[in-house]
């Protein structure tokens, strides 16, 4: 069944994991005669990014011609974040000092899918980005008729609206006009999010980026606020931060339980298979709404359009929060945190197991050597368009 996108009580984030196919597409653009990719498709995606970066304008320049007060404030907080993640540790460059006007282009369109009988996302890989469980277009009727192919062939099927993506430091990333409608909170920790990803990028691994994403730049919103004397903006984003942790909690109890029913039904038919799906996600209901992972009052439709690729769509960005927050926590700062995560994972398959094992060793990152400026380690992956499903999420 394809799913469209419910709405998104997460802060933006099932839009900003989203546009992570949207990026690796662009990307493309760059490697396309040496990749598999198709070209008709990666063309087709980067046209769309290139009119997005001609229509980027400084925000200096957009602060003096501005009429609405609140819109300055928040283009002149987007200046303010960017040299606060500079001296955070975080590798800015040339990203998000500029603003590009959306109205009028075409919306990103993301698709991702998963296995209906077991927590495996359907994947793709794509140059630089690696393999990622997004498919990105910018018309709607594409994304929905290529969900209708994957739905036919046995998927769970998400469609989601995408909002900013980083290139991870290819291009120097415009602010998609649309995000200054986000309040303080939500703009700071956009921002600081997508640098990040510019800073440190593991291919392949997309829970663990954004799970570490989500970690650093929570902590950093937090000290952002605080240092600015703005009490209430900092009291909102750690209420949000505990909120996020504790989603974490709740979805690592809930991955756990989905696997062992899959395991435990494994060779069921599949009628009987998503029945018994869909009591477990009934019974998680109640407390999905209360952390705000769904709507506050679920209504009969939800239950309905509550799927694996849905579920898996929100886990991303809270997947094992705690190991990786711990992680964050035992560092000076977020530069340290994030130039030694590549001694710290090395090129373990499971980088989250790596991270406890450090913890459990009572080693803290400042003792691992730091590694310049980024670990976007570039590891193997198959060529674009694969197509299949990864136990990885």
């Amino acid at each position: 069944m394809t799913t469209p996108a419910p709405a998104d009580p997460s802060g933006g984030n099932l839009r900003r994991a989203a546009a992570a196919a949207v990026a690796g597409a662009c990307l493309g653009v760059l490697t396309l005669g040496a990749t598999g990719c198709r070209p008709g498709y990666v063309a087709r995606v980067g046209v769309q990014h290139l009119r997005f970066m001609a229509r980027a304008r400084p925000i200096a320049e957009l602060i003096g011609e501005e009429t609405d007060p609140i819109r300055v404030r928040r283009l002149e907080l987007v200046l303010a974040v960017r040299e606060f993640a500079a001296v955070s540790g975080l590798d800015v460059g040339g990203s998000y000092e500029k603003v590009s006007d959306t109205s009028g282009l075409s919306t990103a369109y993301v698709v991702t899918a998963a296995h209906r009988g077991r927590l495996e996302p359907y994947v793709w890989s794509y140059p630089v980005v690696g393999r990622i469980p997004y498919r990105g277009y910018f018309e709607r009727e594409s994304a929905e008729q290529f969900g209708a192919t994957l739905d036919e062939k046995g998927y769970d099927v998400y469609i989601v609206e995408a909002g900013a993506y980083s290139t991870l430091g290819w291009f120097d990333d415009p602010l998609p006009s649309g995000v200054l409608d986000y309040d303080d909170v939500a703009l700071v920790d956009l921002v600081l999010h997508e640098l990040v990803h510019r800073t440190v990028y593991l291919p392949g691994n997309i829970s663990f980026n954004e799970t570490l994403a989500s970690a650093v730049a929570g902590r950093l919103t937090i000290r952002f606020f605080e240092e600015r004397g703005a009490s209430e903006e900092a009291t909102t984003a750690g209420e949000r931060r505990e909120r996020w942790l504790a989603q974490s909690r709740a979805m690592d109890k809930l991955a756990a339980e989905l696997d062992v029913y899959f395991t435990s039904v494994e060779g069921r038919e599949a009628d009987a298979i998503l029945a018994g799906r869909r009591e477990i996600y009934e019974r998680a209901l109640p407390s999905m709404a209360e952390l705000g992972l769904v709507p506050a009052e679920p209504d009969a439709r939800l239950i309905d359009r509550l799927n694996n690729a849905v579920f898996l769509a929100l886990w991303r960005y809270r997947k094992q929060a705690h190991v990786i927050d711990a992680y964050v926590g035992s560092c000076a700062d977020a530069g340290s945190a994030l130039s030694s995560l590549p001694a710290v994972v090395g090129e373990a398959d499971d980088p989250y197991a790596a991270l406890l094992a450090t913890q459990r060793a009572q080693v803290c990152c400042s003792e691992t050597p730091a590694v310049s400026f980024v670990g976007r380690t570039r590891r193997r992956d198959p060529p674009c368009e694969t197509g299949t499903t990864n136990s990885s999420t």
